[in-house]
């Protein structure tokens, strides 16, 4: 087994948009309460294909699928789907997946999985949570303010040290964001968060200590202002990672830089919580929100928890704060989610 280390942070490489979750989940709540076979995946691959959520190289190298991704809104025809999935064989092996399909099924659903969204192993029932439900729902207009809701109960949770992953770093990078804001603030009330380019301290810290990160921030700022070089602060993560020279070729200053940054970003304002200023170049609190950024500050900002397997973990993040999440009326679409959740009303 590898041994673990401190990396920086980096959500997922297969879905890098979080706004297309709501609706691979929405594929997959057609077999919530199944049992995950090799066929099912079959079916499930086939639905995503036929709906255009993902487009293997085949399609842009063949003129007529190409012309019906850029021009048409309809699904690809059952012919095309069996087509081109004929025609993309995956050479990809993930652990406790055939090679193949298989294992590209789990890449586009293992993070909704570390996000508590749906849990699945092979041979096993598909479980699809209320929390997946809602964001699931959240393709319908009149539920679209869910999703917002539902990244942002994932997110204030969500945890670098947990069985998902083989990290050292300890830390809630929601949390620790919009504790850092904070604790600038404090020492500049003027200030307008962090800068974008101080962003790759915040993806690379390795525990919760907010005030500690501020003080790192303001020290490189005394010195170099708002706008230390890439090497400044590519050194800067080097140092908290331990990478050596020979690391560098695994943790690139573009991945570091500019890429993960992006990444975080993109998934952090899916939350609501936090506003882009002067033209994008600062990070800060949504002035609008300050009710729930103090709530989460005060709520989630203590001892960070242990969970022993994958499961434990997605039990904890599955579970809705009433306090962020609006608890109504919803389409249930699955007769085996119908019946779960009435059991969980029940106990309630």
């Amino acid at each position: 087994m590898a041994k673990s280390r401190y990396k920086p942070l980096l959500f997922t490489t297969t879905v890098r948009n979080p706004e297309r979750y709501k609706y691979l989940l929405k594929v997959l709540l057609k077999y919530d309460g199944k049992i995950l076979t090799t066929s099912l995946i079959d079916k499930v691959v086939f639905d995503l294909i036929a709906n255009k959520l993902y487009i293997p190289f085949f399609v842009s190298r063949t003129l007529s699928l190409k012309k019906q991704l850029v021009f048409a809104y309809e699904p690809f025809s059952d012919t095309d789907t069996a087509k081109i999935i004929r025609n993309s064989p995956q050479n990809h092996k993930e652990a406790g997946f055939e090679k193949g399909w298989a294992s590209r099924f789990d890449t586009f659903y293992k993070f909704a999985k570390e996000l508590g969204f749906v849990y699945y192993e092979m041979n096993k029932v598909i479980e699809i949570s209320t929390a997946g439900l809602k964001l699931a729902n959240a393709t319908e207009a009149e539920y679209s303010h869910l999703e917002q809701q539902i990244f942002l109960n994932a997110f204030v949770k969500y945890q670098r040290n947990n069985p998902f992953r083989r990290v050292l770093n300890a830390n809630r990078p929601l949390v620790l964001l919009l504790q850092t804001i904070e604790e600038l603030k404090k020492i500049d009330p003027n200030s307008t968060g962090i800068t974008r380019l101080e962003t790759p301290l915040i993806l690379c810290w390795r525990d919760g200590n907010a005030a500690e990160l501020a003080s790192h921030i303001k020290n490189l700022r005394d010195k170099y202002g708002f706008k230390p070089s890439n090497e400044i602060v590519y050194e800067a993560c080097k140092d908290l990672l331990n990478i050596t020279t020979a690391g560098e070729k695994q943790f690139k200053p573009n991945n570091i830089l500019n890429e993960l940054p992006d990444e975080f970003i993109r998934k952090m304002r899916m939350t609501g919580l936090i506003s882009m200023r002067g033209g994008g170049r600062f990070i800060d609190f949504n002035t609008l929100e300050t009710e729930k950024i103090r709530y989460v500050l005060k709520r989630y900002t203590g001892e960070i928890p242990s969970f022993a397997t994958e499961r434990d973990f997605y039990d904890y993040m599955r579970v809705i704060d009433t306090n962020l999440v609006t608890i109504e009326a919803r389409l249930i679409t699955s007769e085996s989610t119908k019946e779960r959740l009435l059991n969980l009303w029940v106990d309630k």
